[in-house]
Order: C-alpha cells, then sequence, then structure tokens
C-alpha cells in the first residue's frame, strides 16, 4: 500500500493503524525530513511492530538541515535498513 499526505485526519493517524493492523510484515518509508517529535510519536508503534515479527526499511532526506540528529538515531535504532542522503 502506498500512503501519502491525506487530505483528512493526519498521516500519522494513517500509519499507526496500518501498523497495528497485523496485515502486513514490512514497513517501508520514504520521506524528505525527519524530526524527533514526529518520530516519537510513532516510535512506540514502530516498535511493536519489530516485536511481532515485522521489518522496518526507511530513506530520510537530510537535506537544507531539517532532518535531525536525535530523529536518525531513534530511526536507526529501529530500522532494519536505513537509507539517508541528498
Amino acid at each position: 500500500m502506498i500512503v501519502n499526505q491525506p487530505f483528512r485526519n493526519t498521516l500519522g493517524f494513517k500509519i499507526i493503524y496500518e501498523l497495528q493492523s497485523a496485515i502486513y510484515n514490512s514497513f517501508r518509508f520514504i520521506v524528505a525530513y525527519a524530526k524527533t517529535s514526529g518520530i516519537h510519536r510513532l516510535l512506540p508503534y514502530m516498535q511493536q511492530f519489530k516485536a511481532t515479527g515485522g521489518r522496518i526499511y526507511g530513506v530520510v532526506g537530510v537535506d537544507q538541515k531539517n532532518t535531525s540528529y536525535e530523529a536518525l538515531i531513534s530511526l536507526y535504532n529501529v530500522c532494519d535498513e536505513l537509507y539517508s542522503g541528498i
């Protein structure tokens, strides 16, 4: 499933719903920027997904200095594979 920014609600609620659905065995994401506040909202659900056998793969942009170091470290600790670049 491909999910982009919805017109109603927030993307975070959609991601949490899908992570908890037990339908998927992998979660792949590509984002332009990652901030600590956003990652910390999703982190418990990502950890739970991993604890039940899910795998997480991510790509995070770091151009324009909008991605925080702390967010990258949090993602690094939960992702099976994490790539970043400009």
